[in-house]
């Protein structure tokens, strides 16, 4: 291995001529070493006075991030990333590999500012076969929503970077290997009303008698969009370039598939048959839809992939006209079914339709707007151990418009819409066997990832199962407990019923979580779901669940406590069960104290004083600590506490460790020193949520 370069005291880097020499392929293989030698090595870190030794940046000979796009239904960020080389992700199928990491930004003021949505990241290793290979990433976001009469219209940016987590609130990073992709999205029409927000866009203001009389930030439900007629659309679409059998095609195939209708189109009053009463030549109009195949001027499937995340096949539709969707955000509008099927050596196997809801909207930009879809798919019953090899399969998916592709017919060619083939590589593991008692992911976490027979905590590097982000976000070789809501995920078997027990170390007694849980299908509805008398649930489908929940235990307490599974049959007899999984609690929140020792709490002081003080931030499972000078508002904003001790490490028992603060250049005004501390415990299961203590201090600066 190449000697790693020196780096002096003022932190630029002398590099050896080793590996200035190093060629990029040898630089890939070394990466995060030659990052610690020199974090610009290669040259992609604008404005650094780091000098760069080989300069690359922006690669995508080895992966590139290709569509990006918005769920409607399950409100994700999703996007496909192509892997497209047999080698150079740091290992074979049965070592831990590398991470492909995507961050996520959105923006509602036309780029000018982002705001950070998180980031998700997969595995990759060096294996044979086809390639490329299609991924897809998905990150769940929250979003507000606004009246169907708004457009609202973000842009989205995502970040693909092999190997490095691009940083967090910094959208105009550039990746070493990876590369920027900026899209638009639409967020669904709010479908509840707030009675103030209404007043106010009506600009209506009631008498004062009735504001003291009337709840005005109650919620109303809005009206069901309806369905444009097809004479409404036709006057809707009359002196414009959207043809008449664009926007009657839903309404001729519903004629030409049943032929009761078809017979009476003659038939009077000519009101029950709207086609005829158009005065629009239907022969025409036929022969025109007949001749049309394959058509994507309004819309058309770019990008599909697996996400082995969440074992999905994902899609992303792009939307390229602004009209010919029968009817703006306030109306039914139209339908674009995304059908998949998949091929695991035999044949295509139909695995699901998902929908978008699309509409007429004005704003569009010139590149259109990104929509994104996702249906389950059975994975884990196809995988193969590692040192069988890679197993890929073919998937197809086929985008067509108002009518949804058959499920018998992976050859279906749409009149508007089209088809796309990728391969895709299963993520290595035996195979499941339905009647299999299982539980895969605890708080978060797979099993495989969790000392569940020792410590009860995540492994060093663990990685949440959805996401793929680190365990501890702030040091990953530490290890997590977990605390508060812990979901029990596990795949399921079809036919049979599950319960779930948890017992605390040392209790002769197991306790079976009950408490109800609450299930996401494929179209984003949720439903809350009770056991029986016995605590059985009953295993649900991917697709009615498609996050495989299979419980919800609120824990309490800092002990150690095991979580299994038993499975039964529908007359609840229990047939077999899980290992018992060790997991260590924390549900205590750190201590955290501050303190001013120079002049007091609370004490004022003049500008340009040096306050110094003490603080404490300690837990048994430390996370880290931030300290902040509130407020931030004032011109200039005011300067930042100073502490020797790194932020990741606890300090000394009470009173603590020293911290500083000059008030050089900071204006008259009242300030709080806000210190939050953090454990690294795993809490509601979510990354970036742990027990969290603030604790906090004022004083203010006076001139005179």
């Amino acid at each position: 291995m190449p000697a790693a370069s020196k780096t002096n005291a003022s932190g630029s880097a002398k590099s050896a001529a080793s590996i200035v020499h190093l060629p990029p392929e040898q630089a890939r293989g070394h990466f995060k070493m030659l990052l610690l030698a020199n974090p610009n090595y290669f040259g992609n870190l604008s404005g650094s006075s780091l000098k760069p030794v080989l300069n690359i940046s922006s690669d995508t000979e080895y992966e590139e991030l290709g569509c990006v796009g918005f769920s409607l239904a399950l409100s994700r960020l999703e996007a496909t990333v192509s892997i497209k080389r047999n080698a150079g992700y740091d290992g074979g199928l049965c070592t831990a590999g590398s991470q492909e990491y995507v961050r996520f930004y959105l923006s509602f003021d036309g780029g000018a500012t982002w705001q950070d949505q998180g980031a998700v990241s997969f595995s990759v290793f060096d294996a044979p076969g086809p390639r490329p290979l299609a991924y897809s990433v998905a990150l769940p976001i929250s979003v507000a929503e606004k009246f169907c009469f708004f457009e609202n219209l973000p842009a989205v940016r995502a970040i693909l970077s092999w190997n490095v987590e691009p940083p967090p609130a910094t959208p105009n990073f550039v990746p070493v290997w990876g590369n920027v992709v900026n899209a638009r999205i639409q967020i669904p029409a709010r479908r509840f009303i707030i009675l103030s927000e209404l007043l106010s866009e009506a600009k209506v203001e009631l008498p004062e008698k009735l504001q003291a009389a009337i709840e005005l930030d109650q919620t109303v439900a809005a009206s069901t969009p309806a369905a444009l007629s097809a004479a409404e659309l036709a006057a809707a679409y009359k002196g414009t370039t959207v043809p008449p059998q664009r926007y009657l095609y839903a309404e001729i195939e519903k004629f030409a598939d049943n032929p009761a209708l078809s017979a009476t189109l003659g038939a009077k009053p000519a009101a029950l048959h709207p086609l005829p009463s158009l005065n629009l030549n239907l022969g025409e109009i036929i022969g025109n839809l007949l001749a049309t195949n394959g058509d994507t001027t309004y819309e058309q499937l770019e990008c599909i992939g697996l996400d082995s995340n969440r074992s999905t096949l994902e899609g992303v539709v792009k939307v390229k006209l602004s009209s010919g969707f029968n009817g703006g955000l306030c109306t039914a509008g139209s339908n674009e079914y995304v059908a998949f099927w998949i091929d695991w050596g035999g044949g295509f196997q139909y695995v699901g339709t998902a929908t978008i809801n699309t509409h007429d909207i004005s704003g569009i930009p010139a590149d259109g707007l990104d929509y994104a879809v996702a249906v389950p798919v059975d994975i884990a019953s196809h995988t193969q151990p590692c040192g069988s090899g890679p197993k890929t399969a073919t998937i197809r998916a086929i985008l067509s418009w108002q009518v949804a592709p058959p499920p018998s017919n992976p050859n279906y060619v749409p009149t508007w819409g089209n088809r796309e083939d990728a391969i895709v590589q299963l993520p290595a593991g035996p195979p499941f066997v339905i009647g299999t008692a299982n539980i895969s992911i605890i708080g978060g976490i797979g099993i495989e990832q969790i000392d569940t027979s020792a410590t009860g905590m995540t492994k060093p590097g663990a990685l949440f199962a959805l996401t793929g982000g680190f365990a501890d976000p702030w040091i990953n070789t530490r290890q997590c407990p977990f605390g508060s809501r812990i979901v029990i995920q596990g795949l399921p078997s079809l036919g049979y019923k599950y319960r779930v027990r948890v017992q605390e170390s040392g209790s002769p007694l197991p306790i079976t979580l009950t408490t109800p849980i609450v299930t996401t299908d494929s179209f984003g509805v949720a439903t809350t779901r009770n056991p029986d008398a016995s605590g059985f649930f009953t295993y649900l489908d991917n697709s009615q669940n498609i996050d495989d929940i299979l419980a919800y235990w609120d824990s309490s307490g800092d002990d150690q406590w095991t979580v299994w599974l038993e499975i039964a049959d529908s007359s609840d007899m229990v047939l077999g069960g899980t290992p018992h999984y060790l997991i260590q609690l924390d549900n205590t929140a750190p201590a955290a104290d501050i303190h001013i020792d120079s002049g007091g709490d609370c004490k004022k002081f003049a500008p340009g004083t040096v306050i110094d003080g003490h603080f404490v931030a300690r837990d048994l499972h430390f996370g880290a600590f931030s300290m902040q000078t509130l407020p931030t508002s004032t011109t200039p904003p005011p300067n930042e506490p100073v502490t020797a001790t790194p932020f990741t490490s606890q300090t000394a028992p009470p009173p603590g460790d020293p911290w500083t603060l000059n008030t050089a250049g900071m204006e008259d005004c009242g300030y709080v020193i806000l210190l939050q501390v953090s454990d690294n415990a795993i809490v509601d299961s979510s990354p970036g949520l742990h027990n969290t203590t603030p604790a906090e201090v004022g004083f203010c600066l006076v001139s005179n």
